[in-house]
């Protein structure tokens, strides 16, 4: 079984107190296809929806 796997994290902490980090998980093996995306932003410790 051959296949590709490619992931992409990125994190920002502002001044603020404001984290976001956003992960991307791409798996291709062969006719399946898997992919993954978090995005989370919190706010003084607390998860923020927008």
């Amino acid at each position: 079984m051959s296949g590709r796997l490619t992931e992409v994290d990125h994190a920002v902490l502002t001044t603020g107190e404001t984290f976001i980090h956003s992960t991307t998980f791409h798996d291709y093996l062969g006719a399946v296809r898997i992919r993954y995306r978090l995005h989370l932003t919190m706010v003084d410790g607390r998860p923020v929806v927008d």
